[in-house]
């Protein structure tokens, strides 16, 4: 019966999902310093404007916009490994093709 498990990553690689994990992870990191330095310009320049909800809304629309941002930018990393590893593999399969016909 055939192994219906998927491949595996060989020993000592990262999994695709332990990336993603540390992707997301980093995102939210950066997005949150973001959002803190957003709030702490806010509250300098606010003076007696100084509102808790409007620091409260910049906080939170920094946050979103820094993580979308942040994720676009490791979608486009991803698809660019994505690429690197289909060439390396179409390269693998030609290598494997010339050793047949030898």
């Amino acid at each position: 019966m055939p192994n219906s498990q998927p491949p595996t990553a060989p020993t000592g690689a990262p999994t695709l999902h332990g990336l993603a994990d540390d992707l997301i992870a980093q995102a939210e990191q950066h997005a949150a310093r973001a959002a803190d330095q957003a709030a702490q310009s806010y509250r300098a320049a606010a003076g007696d404007q100084y509102s808790a909800e409007m620091e409260k809304f910049r906080r939170r629309q920094v946050w979103m916009s820094t993580l979308i941002e942040t994720l676009s930018v490791a979608e486009r990393q991803l698809a660019a490994i994505g690429e690197a590893i289909r060439d390396d593999i179409d390269q693998l399969d030609t290598g494997l093709s010339r050793d047949q016909q030898a």
